[in-house]
């Protein structure tokens, strides 16, 4: 006769993000730095923000943020941070430091180029 069965916990399905496809743009953003190594984070499509910097870490970039609010408190004050996963190929992975909300491209052109006046060169556009 087998052993009596042990009454097990109920366990929940694990549920899984779903992966949102890139929508083709009319306006592609131009490629520069390693955005043209290779394929970049997906868009969601909720627009485009401003990358101020590319580390290889999640905490590193926001680390970056934290710094470049004190510096350019007044550019940065009212903007929220992201960290959106790069994969760069042989480069590795690295974590993308985007600033929004998300909106026009205009918008987050015109925050690069109050970022750039305010003495940061190191900020690009990118669809978010």
């Amino acid at each position: 006769m087998p052993p009596p069965a042990e009454a097990a916990e109920p366990v929940a399905p694990v549920k899984k993000a779903p992966v949102a496809k890139p929508a083709a743009s009319k306006n592609p953003v131009p490629k520069t730095r390693e955005a043209s190594a290779a394929p970049a984070a997906t868009a969601s499509g909720a627009g485009y923000v401003a990358v101020l910097s590319s580390q290889k870490s999640r905490m590193d970039a926001l680390k970056i943020f934290a710094n470049m609010q004190e510096k350019y408190g007044e550019v940065l004050s009212s903007r929220t941070p992201d960290v959106q996963e790069a994969n760069l190929g042989e480069k590795g992975v690295w974590y993308r430091l985007v600033v929004g909300p998300p909106g026009s491209r205009d918008a987050a052109a015109s925050l690069c180029t109050q970022l750039k006046a305010a003495g940061y060169s190191g900020c690009w556009v990118t669809a978010y």
